[in-house]
């Protein structure tokens, strides 16, 4: 490991493979050049020294790429559980709720807009919102979005919550006065003087970028900073990592929430996990898909349908077996399909199954570049330890890293 891939992993977590060698390249070239540095072996002594030029080499590798709403599934799930569970267990007191890494204030923002839909009054809640780049936390503060932040067909809140100056989209003041930046690195001891124990934890997409040590490391601190009842939000491809550090699924479909850990169980491999996303869902009957089709629910003949859209809607919803279905009946009457092998793995996982790798490799079979795919085998890898593996699913996926949202 050359010395500037070593400094990316002690000071950051960084697992140099995640951002790929070509990316590093180009900012230590970015970097020198700024200096007008000709010897790389000067600039990385300057680098080390940690001083300016680190932290404006951080900038060159830390590229952020987020939206408002992102994945919309966790922020329904947000309002499911601050007004059935955490506005009860502090009905005086104020919800504390940590975004991180915050980026360009997209996600902290949403977590308010989606509080502030649910008429949850902005006193009872304090959202803190931390990042490791100074730059992106400028544009976080100032509120200023263009168009590339906003993706999707949802556009409600755009409407509701910012002003359209023609080229950029300004977040109104209540929004903004809501969150708190601060820049700081959670593997920074300093992050966690004098900061709360949080009832919600945003930390998506993280993990799946820190080396092994760095990710232990990394959980370790948000079991600290997560209250004894709280919930952690990680990104989709980050559920079994969690799961495999001990961490207890909250049983909310698509949306990847956890709790804190039982204590001394934080580096701990559990055996594997076999309740089901929501308390009835292993125990779906035809009875009580029945009775959805006699209540006249959305998802009314969802069994009888080869859509995929529609399996997606059911496994959101709970219903993992009428989406099973969907997902099987699809490959019968349209054959091999990645998308319904990808689905697939999921809701085997979901379950509790051990089949869902059986399934990324179908889809991967079909579609080499399908990105969720091999995000889900780079993480399955890392459960059973096998970081080289890990890492070459995380450089492909990185190669064909999607410029536009994902369903």
């Amino acid at each position: 490991m050359n010395p500037i891939e070593h400094l990316l992993r002690a000071r950051i977590g960084l697992e140099p493979a995640s951002v790929g060698a070509k990316a590093i390249q180009r900012a230590v070239r970015q970097g020198m050049a700024s200096l007008e540095i000709q010897s790389e072996e000067d600039y990385v002594s300057l680098l080390d020294c940690g001083g300016q030029e680190w932290h404006d080499f951080i900038e060159l590798i830390v590229v952020p790429e987020t939206w408002f709403f992102r994945d919309r599934h966790p922020f329904v799930s947000l309002v499911k559980l601050v007004q059935e569970n955490l506005v009860r267990a502090h009905p005086l007191g104020t919800l504390k709720i940590l975004s991180l890494p915050c980026s360009t204030g997209e996600e902290p923002y949403s977590v308010a807009m989606t509080l502030m839909d649910a008429e949850i009054d902005p006193a009872r809640f304090q959202i803190d919102a931390v990042d490791i780049s100074a730059t992106a936390l400028e544009t976080a503060r100032k509120g200023i979005y263009r168009k590339h932040s906003f993706r999707g067909s949802n556009l409600v809140a755009q409407r509701k919550y910012f002003s359209d100056s023609g080229e950029a989209y300004a977040l109104q003041d209540r929004v903004r006065q809501a969150v708190s930046f601060r820049q700081a690195n959670i593997l920074a001891e300093a992050l966690h003087s004098g900061m709360p124990r949080y009832d919600v934890i945003f930390c998506r997409n993280l993990l799946i970028y820190c080396d092994e040590l760095s990710r232990k490391r990394v959980l370790a601190r948000l079991s600290m900073m997560l209250a004894p009842s709280g919930y952690l939000f990680v990104g989709a491809a980050e559920g079994s990592l969690v799961q495999s550090h001990g961490f207890i699924s909250a049983n909310l479909p698509m949306s990847f929430v956890y709790q804190r850990p039982q204590e001394g169980k934080v580096s701990a491999v559990p055996e594997v996990e076999h309740q089901p996303v929501i308390p009835s869902a292993r125990s779906f009957s035809l009875d009580r898909l029945s009775m959805a089709l006699s209540s006249g629910t959305p998802f009314a003949k969802a069994h009888h349908d080869i859509d995929l859209t529609r399996a997606q809607e059911l496994a959101n919803a709970g219903y993992l077996e009428a989406a099973l279905r969907i997902c099987q009946r699809h490959l019968e009457v349209k054959g091999a399909s990645a998308q319904a092998f990808y689905l697939l793995g999921l809701l085997n996982e979901a379950k509790g199954e051990k089949s869902g790798a059986e399934f990324y490799r179908k889809t991967l079979y079909l579609d080499p570049t399908h990105y969720l795919a091999l995000l889900q085998m780079s993480s399955l890898a890392l459960q059973v330890g096998d970081e080289d593996r890990a890492r070459a699913f995380r450089v492909r996926a990185e190669r064909v890293r999607p410029t536009t949202p994902l369903a």
